[in-house]
Parts: C-alpha cells; structure tokens; sequence
C-alpha cells in the first residue's frame, strides 16, 4: 500500500506521521462540504428590434430617383435611407424608406439630368399616388418579373461599412406603387483594407457619371466604370443590373486624405481628370490622374503618380469644390480659401479667395476658428452660368455665403447670405424651386432647418428637420412602478441631446402626423364643429359650430386669411338651437338641429332663395312637446331619433332636393344613445336597455314589419365571440354613444372608453370584437377625401386622437383587420409645442396642398385647427430647447416633472427641473434660507459637470423623506431638498429647491444612489456607504470598498450591490454592512466576459441585461448557490447578442397605447414578462436610435430562430437549409434573435416562400403546436392545413412586432 509522510495536527501540536493513501482521500472526503445540487441554467432567448431609427442626417442629396419629374431628395442616416419630395408648396412629402444591416459610409449620386428653361412644374405625381412604404434590410431586390422599364435619370450609390457598393433607385413595383431597386454586383475580391470599415471613406462620381472613385485611409483605392444610364435597360429576367463594367484597383504611397473629379472643357467631354490629396511623413501632395473615356484602365493606373507638394497654408484640405470652368478646383483648408489652377500642366497655382464671411458666431462652440462644412451648386439658367460658376458655402457655426467665379478664376462675387440659428453639418443642400432657392441645413447638434433665399430679400424658414444631436440620456415616465393600474394613459419618453443654444429634450413620438395650416379660436363649451365648402359658389368655406346651448357660424375666405361675421340677411342656417348634424349633398346643404331641418341649394345667398326650414313640431305632429336627441344625413335620407318621456321613436325623412318627400318611423325597446344611418347596412341604432348596450340594425327599406330589424345584445355576443378581446364578463360595456360605418364594417364607440368593431359578414353572420382604447367617451367619424382611397375612421378618446384603418380587401369590400394609430398634431414652426387635447375631429372637403394627405378638422379647447394628415405613421418627435447642455436627467414621480442636470455657459453645472406637457423649467433655486440665488449651493463651478444624479426616498424610524442626490466631476456629493408652490392660474405649480447638505470629496463622484438611510456612491474607484445623521446634519461613513475601476451605475437588490464598473463589468457585492473593516465585502459574482459595459438593467429576479460598447448585449444569470457559500463565482451567461449600435442606457416603462395594454398585452407566443408590471424594455443609442427588448422562453425561440436562419438560407440547397434551419440552443449565439429581419420577412410576407418543402413544413408545424404548451393549435390535432399554420405564424410576428410606443 503507498504511503507518505506528512504534518498532522495531533492535541495541538503537529507532527510528522506516516499516512496511506486511502486514510487521506477518506479524511479528504469527509472534511469537504457536499456538493451543492446541480443547477440547470434554464433557456432564454432575447428578441430586439429598433424601434425608433437615428434621426441623425450625415447627407442630404436631390437625387431624381424616379423619374425628372419628382423633386426626390435623400436623406442619409447612418444604416437608413429615407426618400422625401419636396413639393411645390414646400414642403416635403413621404416617400420610401429603407433600413440596411450595414452602416452607410458614404453616398454619393450616379447620373445627370438637365431642367430646361421655363419649366412650370417638376412636381407631377406618378399614375397611382404612391404612399409611404418602409422597408428593411434586403438590399438584393429586384424589378418584377417580365418587366422591362427605363432607369431613372439617377441611382444612389451607397458604400456600406462590409466594403459592399449598392446602387438604388426607385421604380414602379407590382402594385403599381413606388418600390426601391438596388444592385450590389460591385463586390470584388476585397483586400483587407477595404475590409476593416475604412472602405468608401471618400467617394466621388466624374461629371460625366461614367467613373465612379472609392478609397480607403490605407493608401488604396478602386476605380470603377460604369455603364451609361441613359440607354441602359432593366429586365427582369436579370438577377442583378450590370451598373459596373470594369473596376482596377491602385495603392499610393500614404494616406488618401481626399479624392475629387475635376470638370474637362466643355470640348473635351471625354476628358476624365481624378484628383488625389495624399499625406505622407506629415505632407500633402495633389496626384492628378488622366485618361479619356474608355481608356484601359489597367494602363491608366500601372503607375503611381507622385503628383506635386501643397503649399503650407493649402496643407490637408478639408473640402474640395471643383469648379465648372477650367479644370479649376477650390480647397478649403482652416487657414486658408484658395482656387487652384494649372493642375493639369507643371506646378498648380493657389490664390488665396477673401469671402465676405463674418467672425464666429455663438453657435460656435469648438476653441479655434469655425470650419467650413459642406457645398452645394445651385442651379442657374446656362446663359447666366456661360463662363461663371455659382456656389453655395456653409460653415460649421451656421454661417452661409454665396459666391460665384469667372472663367479666369477670380472672385466674381461673394455674398453673406445668414448667421443662421443652427449648426449646419455636411448634411447641407440646395433644392429646385422654380421662384427661389430653397437650403436645407442639416444638423449634428440640434434641430436643422429648411429656407427659402427670394432674390433681393431675407432667407424665409419654410420647414424644420428633426434633431441629429448626440443622446446622452434618457428617461420614461415611469411613474407608479409595480402598483400601476393595468389600463392607463401610455408613459412617455424624454431623451437628452445637444450642446448649448441648440440643446433639448426630445420626446419620442409615433405615429400619424398632422401638420396643422390653420388655428383659430372660438370660444369654449363646442361640442362639434363642420367646415362647409362653398369655394366654387361664393368663393368661401363656412365654420359652423354648436354648444349645448345654439350654433354659431363664420366665413372664411378661400385663402383661410381671416374668420368673419356673416352678414345677418345672408344667415341660412338656423342658429338657435343646438346643431345634431351638418352636410353637404348634390349641390345642397342640410342641417338638423334639436328644433329643426334646414335644407338649401349651395348657390343660395338670402332665405328667398331655395331655402326651406321645417320644424319638428310641423314634421311630427303625432307627437306633441317631442325632444329630438340625434341626428344623422346620408346621401338622401335624414334620420332623427326622437323621445316623450321613456318612450324613444326614430323617424327618417327622405328628400330630394330642398324638398321632403317621404318619411319612415319605428319606435324601438329602449333608450336611443346614437343614431347612424349607412347606404349599405340601414338605420343603426345604439339602445340602453336594462343596463346593458344594444345595437338596433333596421335594413335599408320603406317597410315597417318586424323581421326588417336586428337587435345585437353586445354584452352577451362578447362571450362567445372567438379570439382573445381582453372583454371581461363582471364589466360589460358602457352605453353606445358614437357609430361609424365603412362597408360591413359597423364602428361603435362607448362611453367607457371601448372602440367596439362588428362585422356583417357576407353569409349573414355577425361577428363583434372588442378593445379599450381610453377611459372616457369615443366620439368616431368616418369620411372619404378625393386624394385617398381609402376612408379616414378618426376616434377621439381621452383628448387624444387615434385613426382607424381599415382593410377593405375582403369579399364584397368587407372589413377585417383595424389597425390603430395615434394622430399627432404638429406645428412646424414650433417643434417643442404640446399636443394639443383634440375632443373631436372629421375629415373634411378642401383642396389639399400636399399630394395623398387627407385634411381634417380638429376641437381642441376654444380652438379649431385644421390640419393635413399624413397617410401612413412615422417619427414625431417633439423638440423641446433649453438652450443648454443636458447630460443627464430623471422622471421624479414625486415632483411630476423632469429632473434634468445640464451645463450652463462656461460648462456650469446646474438642474432644471422641467413640466412635460409645458416643456417650462418650473424649478427656482434658493438658498437655505428662501432667498433665490443663481445656483444652489456645491453647482454653478466653471468647468464642472453632473457625473451623478438619482431620487432618494429616506426612510427613518417608519418616516419618509425625498431628496434628490447630485455628483459632480470636481467631487461635490449634494443632498437637495425641494418643495412644491401652489400653482398660479394655468401655469404648473413651481418647485423650489435648495442644497440640505453637502459633502466634499477626494474625486470625482461618477455614481450615486440613495438607500433607505443610507447613500452610497462612487468616488475614483472606491465606493462609499453612508448613512446620514440628521442630528449632525451630515454623512457618516459605514463601509468602505475598493474598485478595480470606476463604477458607472449602482443599483440596489435587496441587500446586496450591484456596480456595474468601468473594467470588470457587472460585479454583485456582498457589502456586509455588520463587519465595519474596509476589506469585508465580497464580490459574490461578476460577469465572465472582457467588455467595456455602458448599462444594465434588472429584467428578473436574478437576471440583468448588460450593454458594453462594441454593441454587444448580454443576459446575465445569478444562480443560486449553496447558503453561506461566499465565494467569488461568474454570473451564467444565457445569452449575448450583436447590436447595430451600442446601447448607451436602459430604461423600463409601459409605453404602449392604451389599446395595447392590459389583456391586449398579455404574454403568449412565448413572451416572458420581462418586468414586475410587464413594463417594456428599452434601449437608446448615442445617435438615438432606440431598441425594444423582448425575453423569449425556448418555444419561441426555436420558432423565431427557426424562421430567421430560413431566410439567412435562402437559395441555399433544401438539404443544407432543413440541416441549418434548427438552431443549436447550447450555443449562446443562436439565442438571440434579430427581430429588423423578422420585420422584413413579416413586411414581404414570404415565409411561404421559406417553408417550401414538406420537410420544412412538418418541422415549421411541430414548433408551432409547441408553443403556449399547444393552446393555439388544440383541436387541430393534425386537420390543420398549411395555410392554418401560416396565419398563426404570421400572428406570433405581429404580435413581436408591434409598435411600442
């Protein structure tokens, strides 16, 4: 037996004894803990998807995508490209947009197109009105199958960051309607220093478009030749269109600093003259390459050139402009402006150009001179342009100067057009307009602008482009937290971005924007309003308008200039009683009051014309002292509902003309609450009876008899109504007081906040579903306009507006899917207002000055605005400036506001607390002893800044205090203290705040948080814990714990600290607050992985998310160990995922409208509730891009990862997809789903075309039955057919995908 000596401790004492090997390894045994029980890691996937895109702008290009009659113009993102026309009245219009999974490096445009002389109109639209349509990811479209159509006049040409070229343009897709078209076949054999990101870093297009340049910052670039736009050809039959006919590639010595082609002489078109800026050893030199048009290009670029040294002063030219007349070229260096000549023959000549430009202005916030920024060339009649160039120059603090150029290169003119109140970026261009020039002025820091430059007068603003300012930070209002009730108004989102005068605090919206022409005011208490149009008869429009009491009215000219009193004998309406209903039909116009029915020809100016009122006590003398309560006009009929006392009555009268002809009446079982009637359905009735809603459905006939009318019990038809309608039994629904109809498709809106949908479908049954869309009234309208095709359904709720929108593709027109989306009223001119509290809105008849946007009428208050409507949703931000820095900020549920830390000028920390609704900074600093003082005491230090800012609710001896805690670079830890004033009329009550107590620290305090009594923040890299003692009026220290790194964010779980550090990621501290020795804490867990984190965020009890730089995301498991175990261990990695951006903050909030809330919102398909009260996670980038993130359980993520790695395969051998399609869930990656690519599967509609074999048919089945543990496919139980499946499929996808705030 094999035996040792070793050291034994034996009464005390050790000895050296001999031991076997067995008596050790049992002692061994015995003395080691057991084992702790092994821990399955459980599965979870992570769904995210963008669901706010970058509203930054790198370029701004008029590009004629389409045809040389649309004024397009690109707008470039970083990963997206949005197509807007700009249109005669100004403004822009919708038009595609697609988002890449690649970012853009550079753009440029491919093509020319000439605008002769005296054109009256570039703007004419195409055959069918082409909506807004978005689209995602697939950049391998192709035109439609045996189609053969012309190119546009212009491709985009995009170089994306995976060293892949697109070229886009737009053609007719096989709807008719605007699609983009794009070819990628410039993908060559990439060196690896295209491959690096830097490929596409200058990018230029020869005059004549038939050389395209590209270069990297590596001393390589390409030259490729393309083909010739104007006799090309697209085919369907072609995978890819041949743009490229041969490329060559070229190294140089150095680094490519710039690239540009030079302009030949107007007789040698065929001249091809590139130009290279490139720095070595610190030197720039100019390398000029020539050859003529068809030129082999492999001869042309076999040697290097070395080209000739920029003087000093031209040394690394940030913008080359080459100039239309003799191979000229400006370069604009920070010291100097310089036209260049003689490059093409011996040494080029720089003469410095002196431009009428002022001294930098205060939106300059760098230390050294203002740069130049970007050009642009105007257009200009070519008699004027014989001999001269004209040239638009922006500068970085919104400096704009016109100058033109002879043909001997001398400066012929400079002009200072404007300091205007904006930065401008590269993203700066000039537009067509046919009367003025039109600017766009891109910014990277704060909101752009649009201007029109008339001759010989001011710059006029004529639009506002959204903001591309850096986000800081972000916040929701999350205000009730867990205890939230389950159906309320939707939280909203505040970030922050900018620098200086051109900060604010965005607020994210989506939805239908409504851009408001018009708001007038008139008075409170109207309950309804109507715009009349007698343009073609009186050249006017009348406002009509009721209270509870009468109805009003006034004129208004056709130029909307001025509202107006009618004169009294010219008053064809009957304004003393209150007005049930207004319309105009057949040239005549009709008005039913509680008193009477007006009717009159249009053409009508006195009451001695045709014009005829009739009473109610005329028209119904079989019922005495009767009250008319509604009332509604079709086409031909006015159909009234009447009551004596308890008993109801409806009467409709039928009319021709000015006269009444006929009439029917029914008396019907209960209270009248609304009345509509529909050319299709009949007289729709909604009753209250019992206690309980009825609809009353009368068919369209002269009959009286009984078997004409339906009566729906609405209660009773939701509980066996299929699907799940969130309807719940001990609630039934509120009195009718609101119909619509659009086809089968009747709308009711209830008194209780429902929107309720039945549907007569076209084998006589009736189907009714069922969503709470507010908690107060839903007043519905419904109304074609000639420019849409489809009917405006607008529902007013909760002094919100919300369309409704209807497929009417079923059979026979019927209605089935309602999408709903918030109406967003904007005032161009005033980004940061409020949304007007809209009670009532209609679509009305007026000439639209925007091609496709349906104008309405809109109650808010005492005004009436109209409006233009968008047709389909977007981006709506609101823009709020506060003319400062904000850096960080808060919802304090608390103080009902805004808390935001921002520097002042001269980098002056201070806070605002700002009113959401008012955008208003209501906070009033003091000092401690009431008297109001600039900064509180600890901010207002030049050269500062607010590293740290949190909420803290102290809790002593069973009270609670709010404070709030400050952190500042120059180590300042602030306790402030705040109180709220009583409000002064309409304005929000004030709230003054002072600084309780201070602290001062050794460094930087990076972090703070707040813990019953306790604070605990970070100073360097070294946390503190303290306590405060209100006696001594100061912190005292209880813990001490040293940091490898800084700690960017803490948070507290239960008792123990998580600190997410600058170096170690996510650590979860022990802080063992009984043992007061420095080194007692204990990091439990950390994470596994090397990043550099920028956020986390709690999801589940023992589950973080985590974000580091490189846009990676990670889950983060805790899992429970064995109790007293204290060592340090990893957290369990369930997932990780790459992002398009890094995630800069995490925050939660219920954000979703009210419709989407509730058992609307329930988790199925596989959705894990990610928060306590099923709150939405979300994400904001440093360019604002914002992500949803979605916790998935295994069913779902097999499904989604399934149908994913499908299209990933496409066109790969059905033998390799049904192999690769299945994900391998113990691998971390699979666990991730991108949900912009489930997006363009759901938006295409292919998963057919992905499930294509029986196969992969069988599989996609077998993952649906699993989800829910089978609940939407039981009862199937092998009878349901494909098409079953794929419904469901495309239901699971629409549920991920919706819309989340």
């Amino acid at each position: 037996m094999a035996t040792f000596r070793t050291n034994v401790l034996r009464n005390g004492e050790w000895v050296t004894e001999t031991v076997d090997i067995q008596t050790f390894l049992k002692a061994q045994s015995a003395q080691s803990p057991k084992r702790a029980e092994q821990i399955d890691t459980p599965i979870c996937g992570l769904l995210t998807r963008t669901v706010a895109d970058s509203q930054m702008v790198k370029s701004v290009l008029p590009v004629r995508l389409r045809s040389p009659h649309h004024n397009d113009v690109a707008f470039i993102g970083h990963r997206s490209v949005q197509i807007r026309e700009f249109q005669s009245n100004g403004q822009f219009r919708d038009i595609l947009f697609r988002r890449f999974p690649h970012n853009i490096r550079n753009v440029c445009v491919v093509g020319s197109f000439e605008i002769p002389d005296g054109v009256d109109d570039l703007n004419s639209a195409m055959d069918v009105e082409p909506p807004v349509k978005v689209e995602d990811q697939d950049v391998h479209s192709s035109p439609p199958v045996g189609s053969t159509s012309q190119l546009p006049p212009q491709l985009l040409a995009l170089a994306m960051d995976n060293a892949d070229v697109v070229f886009l343009w737009i053609g007719p897709g096989a709807d008719g309607r605007p699609e983009f078209y794009s070819s990628t076949e410039f993908v060559f054999q990439r060196p690896p220093q295209f491959q690096d990101g830097n490929f596409g870093a200058h990018m230029a297009v020869d005059p004549s478009s038939r050389y395209m340049a590209l270069s990297s910052f590596h001393g390589l670039f390409a030259v490729g030749e393309l083909e010739s736009l104007a006799n090309f050809t697209q085919t369907g039959d072609e995978n890819t269109v041949g743009i490229v006919k041969s490329f060559r590639l070229r190294g140089v010595q150095g680094v490519i600093q710039n690239l540009t082609f030079l302009y030949p002489r107007p007789e040698d078109k065929d001249h091809i003259i590139l130009l290279l800026i490139v720095v070595n050893n610190g030197k720039s030199r100019m390398a000029i390459y020539e050859w003529t048009l068809g030129d082999d290009l492999a001869t042309v670029f076999a040697e290097e050139k070395r080209g000739h040294r920029l003087p000093v002063e031209n040394q690394m030219p940030q913008l080359l402009i080459p100039l239309t007349v003799g191979s000229a070229f400006i370069a604009i260096s920070p010291e100097q402006v310089a036209v260049c000549t003689e490059s093409l023959h011996g040494p080029p000549t720089f003469e410095s150009l002196e431009l009428d430009a002022p001294p930098k202005s205060p939106n300059h916030y760098g230390t050294g001179n203002p740069l130049w920024t970007a050009w642009d060339r105007p257009y200009r009649l070519p008699r004027y342009l014989k001999g001269k160039d004209c040239l638009y120059l922006a500068r970085e603090d919104g400096i704009v100067v016109y100058i033109e150029v002879d043909e001997d290169h001398a400066l012929e003119r400079s002009t200072f057009i404007d300091a205007f109140k904006c930065n401008i970026s590269s993203a700066f261009a000039y537009l067509f307009d046919q009367y003025a020039d039109v600017l766009v002025l891109g910014s990277d820091n704060g909101t752009g602008s649009v201007w029109k430059i008339p001759p010989r007068d001011h710059p006029l603003q004529i639009g506002t482009l959204p903001s591309g300012a850096p986000t800081l930070d972000f916040a929701t209002t999350d205000s009730l937290g867990d205890k939230a009730p389950e159906l309320r108004a939707p939280e909203r989102i505040f970030a922050a971005s900018g620098h200086g005068l051109t900060g604010c605090i965005t607020e994210y919206r989506h939805g239908l924007k409504a851009d408001i022409g018009l708001e007038l005011e008139i008075g409170e208490g109207v309950k309804q309003a109507w715009l009349l149009n007698f343009s073609n008869t009186h050249g006017r429009y009348d406002l009509l308008w009721t209270t509870p009491i009468h109805s009003q009215v006034r004129e208004l000219p056709e130029d909307f200039s001025d509202l107006t009193d009618p004169e009294p004998d010219q008053v064809l309406y009957d304004l003393s009683s209150p007005t049930l209903a207004v319309t105009q039909v057949n040239g005549v116009t009709v008005q039913v009051t509680t008193a009477s029915i007006t009717l009159f020809r249009n053409e009508a100016r006195y009451i001695t014309d045709e014009w005829k009122q009739l009473s109610f006590d005329r028209l119904l003398q079989d019922q005495p002292h009767v009250s008319v309560s509604d009332a509604c006009i079709t086409e031909d009929w006015i159909t009234v509902s009447t009551h004596v006392g308890p008993q109801f009555r409806i009467y409709s009268f039928k009319f021709y003309g000015t006269a009444v002809v006929s009439q029917v009446q029914f008396d019907v079982p209960g209270d009248v609450t609304s009345i509509h009637h529909s050319k299709d359905l009949g007289i729709i009735a909604g009753l209250w009876r019992d206690g309980r809603p009825y609809l009353l459905i009368r068919t369209p006939t002269t009959e009286t008899e009984s078997q004409d009318i339906e009566e729906i019990d609405i209660a009773e038809r939701l509980k066996w109504t299929p699907g799940e309608t969130g309807y719940r039994d001990d609630m039934p629904p509120k009195a009718i007081g609101s119909i619509a109809s659009v086809n089968n498709a009747i709308l009711l809106g209830t008194r209780g906040g429902e929107l309720i949908h039945v549907s007569k479908e076209w084998k006589s049954a009736t189907m009714i579903y069922y969503q709470q869309i507010g908690l107060t009234a839903v007043k519905i309208t419904a109304a074609r306009h000639l420019q849409t095709t489809r009917p405006r359904v607008l529902v007013s709720c909760d002094q919100a507006l919300v369309e409704v929108q209807l497929d009417e593709c079923g059979p026979n027109g019927s209605v089935y899917h309602l999408a709903k989306h918030r109406v967003l009223p904007i005032n161009a001119g005033n980004l940061g207002a409020p949304l007007p509290l809209v009670e009532y809105s209609v679509a009305i008849d007026i000439p639209c000055a925007s091609e496709g946007f349906t104008p309405i009428l809109m109650l808010a208050g005492p005004s009436v605005i109209i409006a233009e409507l968008h047709q389909e949703p977007g981006p709506a931000h609101r823009y709020i400036k506060i003319g400062k820095t904000p850096v960080k900020t808060f919802y304090s549920p608390n103080l009902r506001c805004l808390v935001v830390g921002v520097n002042e000028e001269g980098n002056k920390p201070t806070l605002m607390f700002m009113d959401p609704d008012t955008g208003e900074d209501i906070g009033k600093p003091i000092h401690k002893a009431g008297t109001p003082v600039q900064h509180i005491v600890g901010l207002g230090k030049s050269n500062d800044r607010i590293h740290g800012l949190a909420e803290w609710e102290y809790k002593k001896n069973g009270g609670t205090w709010r404070y709030l805690l400050v952190g500042t670079k120059q180590g300042q830890l602030i306790i402030v203290s705040t109180e709220k004033e009583p409000s002064e009329g309409d304005r929000p009550p004030s709230i003054k705040y002072w600084a309780r107590f201070k602290k001062n620290c050794d460094g930087p305090v990076y972090s703070v948080i707040g813990h019953e009594e306790s604070v605990i923040y970070c100073v360097d890299d070294t946390l503190h814990w303290d306590v405060l003692d209100p006696v001594e009026r100061k912190l005292k220290p209880r813990k001490v714990i040293d940091l490898d790194s800084l700690a960017l964010e803490l948070q507290i779980s239960e008792t123990k600290l998580l600190a997410l550090t600058w170096g170690d990621s996510l650590q979860l501290i022990d802080p063992v607050l009984d043992d007061v020795s420095e080194d007692s804490a204990t990091v439990e867990f950390h994470d596994p992985r090397e990043v550099t984190p920028t956020s986390f965020m709690k999801v589940q009890y023992d589950m973080w998310l985590v974000a580091d730089k490189d846009c990676g995301v990670a889950g983060l498991w805790q899992w429970p160990r064995a109790s007293g175990t204290h060592n340090w261990a990893e957290f369990k990695l369930l997932f990780q995922g790459k992002l398009p951006v890094s995630i800069r903050k995490f925050r939660r909030g219920r954000t979703r409208p009210t419709w989407e809330q509730g058992a609307w919102n329930a988790p199925k398909y596989g959705r894990v509730v990610s928060t306590p009260n099923n709150a939405e996670i979300l994400g904001i980038s440093i360019d604002g891009t914002m992500v949803h993130f979605t916790l998935l359980d295994q069913h779902a993520l097999r499904l989604l990862r399934f149908i994913v790695n499908l299209y990933n395969l496409r066109g790969r051998r059905d033998e390799e997809r049904l192999l690769r399609a299945e994900p391998d869930l113990g691998y971390i990656g699979p666990m991730h789903v991108d949900g912009d690519l489930l997006k363009t599967i759901l938006d295409a509609e292919v998963l057919q075309e992905l499930v294509n074999t029986e196969e992969l048919l069988a599989r996609f089945k077998t993952l649906l039955d699993k989800l829910d543990s089978g609940i939407h496919t039981y009862g199937w139980e092998g009878k349901g057919t494909a098409d079953h499946y794929f419904e469901l499929a495309y239901n699971v996808l629409l549920y991920y995908l919706r819309q989340v705030y």
